[in-house]
């Protein structure tokens, strides 16, 4: 990605390809709509606007959401199986968890070991 001066800020710039027919739609847009000479500043303007109505309609998820894939998604749901009692440790990595989750693998096996260990207590009752 390419850096340009906008308004003194440093703007990010990206390259894009359209497919046949559209730069002359846009072309269009900047001559009869916009009434500009420039196609990139109508271009930016449109990709922006198309890209609030997505975020506004649940499309893109917010910043800094964390999205998992199945794979990753199946893992967790192991694991909270495991802490509800509804499955033994078969299979189950700490260590793949411990990166998914952003927590040191030692603390899930003791997080998991307490709860074993209340498990047992409530059952010895």
């Amino acid at each position: 990605m390419s850096k340009s001066k906008d308004d003194g800020k440093v703007t990010p710039r990206i390259t894009i390809a359209l497919p046949k027919g559209y730069i002359e739609k846009l072309q269009r847009y900047t001559e009869h709509v916009a009434k500009d000479e420039k196609q990139a500043p109508n271009a930016s303007y449109l990709l922006q606007t198309k890209l609030d109505e997505l975020e506004s309609a649940g499309k893109i998820p917010p910043p800094d959401t964390v999205v998992l894939n199945r794979d990753d998604f199946e893992e967790i749901k192991k694991f909270i199986k495991l802490l509800t009692g509804k499955s033994d440790r078969n299979g189950i990595s700490f260590a793949v968890l411990g990166e998914l989750l952003d927590i040191d693998a030692s603390e899930l096996n003791n997080l998991y070991k307490l709860v074993n260990h209340c498990r047992n207590l409530e059952n010895a009752q």
